[in-house]
């Protein structure tokens, strides 16, 4: 996985302006880290720890949703985790978007610019915009693979182009695109350390069962 950029490069260049998914980036957003305002756009699973962390400072989530976490999650838990959020501190703004940032002439970012209209003051902008799946070394390889992951099936059995399980391919952690349970199981990749886990559990039984 990789994370998805801020779209505008001249916008994502400020300094100031930070992405989180690998240690290099946490490293450089502790070096950054301000006391003062900053803005978190999406509140996702990385969006919600960020949040989180920095919650003694003055921290603001844009949520284009109804609620955090509410996509992986669903309605109750994401309900849940506003009200955690705000009850921490946290200015939890939902359905809403951050449609620009604007830095000063050093190059520093200084503004957001949400949809609703209104404008926040930042020293820090975390943008948290979901992740690209690295599944191009997968092209040719015959598996049901694109943009949303590797279909597989509960045991984490990889399907192939003409949607047959197949027996010997696993797919585990971020790509693996499985049923999901709280979703009528509708097939679904979990962005979540802990499906990593859990899929290798159920890839080896599934596994263990093949003859």
């Amino acid at each position: 996985m990789r994370s998805r950029k801020w779209p505008n490069p001249e916008e994502a260049a400020l300094e100031g302006v930070y992405t989180l998914r690998t240690s290099a980036d946490a490293a450089a957003g502790r070096a950054g880290r301000p006391a003062a305002a900053s803005a978190d756009h999406r509140s996702g699973f990385i969006g919600s720890e960020v949040a989180s962390v920095c919650r003694d400072l003055d921290v603001t989530v844009a949520e284009r949703g109804p609620a955090p976490l509410s996509g992986p999650l669903g309605g109750v838990i994401g309900r849940i985790a506003a009200e955690m959020q705000r009850k921490a501190g946290v200015d939890l703004r939902t359905g809403v978007s951050v449609l620009a940032i604007e830095g000063d002439a050093g190059g520093h970012v200084r503004r957001a610019r949400l949809s609703d209209g209104s404008t926040l003051d930042v020293d820090v902008v975390v943008t948290s915009l979901g992740s690209i799946r690295n599944i191009e070394w997968l092209d040719g390889a015959g598996l049901a693979a694109g943009p949303w992951g590797v279909g597989c099936d509960a045991g984490c059995r990889a399907f192939d182009v003409n949607g047959v399980v197949t027996n010997y391919i696993f797919v585990a952690g971020d790509i693996a695109r499985a049923p999901h349970v709280l979703y009528d199981y509708e097939f679904l990749a979990m962005e979540h350390w802990d499906n990593a886990v859990l899929g290798g559990r159920a890839g080896r039984g599934a596994q263990h069962g093949v003859r």
